[in-house]
């Protein structure tokens, strides 16, 4: 039915929505075109989402407005601020604002000194046909038209990149997270979209006769939802070791704890007797071990051969079970995924026998581009 949520009546997931502002600040960045300043994109783009205006049609598809109304060549759009639901904190958005700014200014001058590659292609959707071992296109009749067609696998990559040290090619994902710890990483291993990403872009840099045939790695851009700033301050002028709201960085803590007189609390002082604070000293350690990776962690994450050949392979078999007359049915489960679905609720009410049809009708509505 192609329905998004109508933000009048249910608002929007803020998480989500700022973390498209990022990457898509991230993807005029790595354009090798435009190459637009990143804080300069999010500003934009916060601006257009916010407080909406007169846009071309490409600008429009980004807001959350789903009934332009055209003037001339170029659309009239609502900006948030108009559209949310009277309950909905505004003040978030503001404190949004703050914090991309604040993110890409850090991404960018880090950019500036760890970026080792050269970006070949710019943020894209690909398109390739999906094949059974013998590498026959799976074709099937598109129930719309009655036309057999080629069925095919498609996603968007954030960019190809050659890596300017070894020579190797690989894809960039920009990711955005509330902390980015041990655990955040687990998943790459066998992380679905990594592995996808690189047989897709293999498999159409073959049948189009692009350079990067052979794809080595996916590089997980990591921006954690922070930026530096000075250590909070709390009881007896200390400072707070709370890793996951503080964002200091080791010269921002040296200088608070300079200019507090703190250096004997802190490290301790044997001429007169006092033993360091180990809770303290083993912040300022964290801090000054962590560096740059408290904000941006990059990970390269590999797949060998057989492990890209096997993603193809699953590909046509999930296809075949989409295809072949399926039989259609929820799978509720405990992920994240389920529990913040945006049809969770109709979703509910189908199953315990309400109106579903009424709660997509008054809380869901066209998507205008598709």
């Amino acid at each position: 039915m192609n329905l998004v949520p109508n933000v009048e009546q249910t608002g929007i997931d803020i998480r989500l929505w700022f973390g498209s502002g990022v990457h898509y600040a991230l993807a005029q960045y790595y354009d090798p075109v435009i190459q637009r300043d990143p804080v300069e994109t999010f500003k934009s783009w916060w601006q257009l989402q916010y407080h909406g205006g007169l846009v071309t049609q490409e600008l429009a598809e980004l807001s959350y407005d789903r009934r332009p109304k055209r003037q001339g060549v170029v659309f009239k759009v609502d900006g948030l601020k108009d559209m949310l639901p009277v309950s909905e904190d505004l003040e978030a958005y503001e404190d949004h604002l703050d914090l991309g700014i604040g993110m890409l200014e850090f991404y960018k001058e880090y950019a500036e000194r760890k970026d080792n590659f050269a970006v070949i292609c710019e943020e894209r959707t690909f398109s390739v046909p999906i094949v059974d071992r013998e590498g026959n296109v799976l074709m099937m009749v598109d129930p719309r038209d009655g036309v057999v067609k080629e069925v095919h696998l498609r996603g968007t990559q954030d960019a190809i990149i050659q890596d300017l040290s070894s020579g190797q090619y690989g894809i960039m994902e920009h990711k955005t997270a509330v902390s980015i710890d041990e655990n955040y990483h687990r998943k790459l291993e066998k992380d679905e979209q990594c592995t996808t990403y690189m047989y897709a872009a293999e498999c159409e840099a073959r049948l189009h006769g692009l350079e990067y045939d052979r794809v080595s790695f996916v590089l997980y851009n990591a921006l954690r939802k922070a930026y530096p700033k000075p250590p909070t301050s709390v009881r007896n002028g200390l400072f707070s070791v709370n890793r996951q709201t503080e964002s200091t960085t080791y010269e921002m803590l040296m200088a608070y704890i300079q200019q507090n007189g703190l250096e004997p609390i802190v490290f301790g002082d044997s001429e007169i007797g006092i033993e360091p604070d180990l809770k303290l000293k083993a912040y300022v350690d964290y801090v000054k071990e962590q560096g740059d990776e408290q904000f941006i962690v990059r990970t390269p994450v590999r797949r060998n051969r057989a492990e890209i050949e096997s993603c193809g392979e699953r590909a046509y078999m999930e296809a075949l079970d989409m295809l072949d007359s399926p039989r259609i049915y929820p799978n509720p489960t405990g992920a994240y995924s389920c529990l913040n679905c945006i049809f969770r609720v109709p979703c509910i009410a189908r199953d315990d026998g309400s109106s579903w049809e009424m709660i997509l009708q008054d809380n869901f509505e066209s998507n205008w581009t598709r």
